[in-house]
């Protein structure tokens, strides 16, 4: 009986150390295709506010988001639009902005560039009823 009990003890550290070792995370298989990764269609600069002014960005963001909201039902899902933000300022960061137009790269040409177009289209109207430009 004692024969039994080690071989099953043993049995079931081994069996312990295989699971242990496919639980490990592995890398990627591969990458995803070129068409299908994000690419930027477009970037501009825009000034937000000379010096820290934390009610002008909130305004500036909450523009921002309507119109990469309002881009975004107008391309469809398929389209993968989406858009960056990078602080630009040389002394206070977000006193100018970039902001990025990306879609995915099946979509660059075609509706991803139109989708670009618009939200930068709305987001300039916007802001200027804002007075934020």
């Amino acid at each position: 009986m004692r024969t039994a009990s080690v071989y099953a003890m043993v049995a079931a550290a081994a069996l312990a150390a295989l699971l242990t070792a496919c639980a490990r995370p592995r890398p990627a298989g591969g990458a995803a295709p070129p068409d299908e990764l994000a690419v930027t269609v477009e970037t501009r600069e825009y000034a937000v506010t000379p010096e820290p002014d934390q009610e002008r960005e909130d305004a500036f963001m909450a523009v921002l988001a309507a119109a990469g909201d309002q881009a975004a039902q107008g391309a469809g899902t398929d389209t993968g639009f989406n858009y960056t933000l990078k602080p630009a300022g040389a002394i206070y960061p977000f006193s100018k902005v970039e902001i990025g137009c990306r879609v995915r790269g099946r979509h660059a040409s075609g509706r991803g560039k139109r989708a670009c177009s618009e939200f930068f289209s709305v987001l300039d109207a916007r802001l200027r009823k804002k007075g934020l430009k």
